[in-house]
Formats: C-alpha cells, structure tokens, sequence
C-alpha cells in the first residue's frame, strides 16, 4: 500500500462538518503521480486532529445521501497531548473499498480541524 498525506482539512464552524471531497484525495494522489482507483475509493483512512486544536474534532459519516446530505457524529477525537496521541479515528480495509467523501469534519472550535492520510493498494 501507498500513504498519500491530504494535509490539513479544516471546518471554518462548529456544527457545519466539512466533507472529505473526492477532488481532495484526487488532487492530492496526482501530486505524487498516483491514480486512484475508479471512485476515488481507499485501502485505509486515518484522521488525526491537529495538535494545535484547543477543542474536540469529530469524525462524521454520511447519514443520508441526498444532494444536502446529513451528517451523524460517529467519533470524537479530542486534541493529541504532549505525552502522545489521545484520540485518532482509522478505517481499515476489510474487503471492500472505502469512500472517503462518506466522511466530514466537525470541530468544536471553529477554524479548527484534523490531518487526514489516506492508503490505497
């Protein structure tokens, strides 16, 4: 498998999760000469908040796939401390293929957000 770091995804406020966008992944896999596979799919994805964070950053999944679609909070993450990590949220590959546009980012604090790293075989 290849990591492919996205970088920072931020959400500008709290309460409006900010989606993992397909052109996100893409842009970022092109950058280091890799294609996706068709959909954009992913092996892993792994989502730590940003160590700067002075709040909670929440990992959300598509509940409705409508063209507003809604978001349910599925993972709180709270802000790595200085001993380590203290929360990250990793979707592991288990036969099929992850869609990294089925998740956004909420934070508690606007402007906030967290460092995403996709895999892809």
């Amino acid at each position: 498998m290849v990591a492919i770091p996205l970088g920072k995804i931020s959400a500008a406020t709290p309460g409006t999760p900010q989606q993992i966008t397909a052109a996100t992944v893409a842009t970022a896999a092109a950058a280091l000469g890799l294609t996706l596979p068709a959909g954009g799919f992913v092996a892993k994805l792994l989502i730590t908040p940003d160590p700067a964070n002075a709040g909670t950053v929440y990992v959300c999944a598509k509940a409705s796939n409508t063209p507003t679609p809604t978001w349910a909070k599925v993972n709180a993450l709270a802000k790595p401390t200085a001993t380590g990590k203290n929360g990250e949220f990793a979707h592991n590959y288990t036969g099929d293929l992850i869609d990294p546009s089925r998740y956004a980012i909420d934070v508690a604090v606007g402007g906030e957000g967290a460092l995403l790293t996709v895999w892809v075989q």
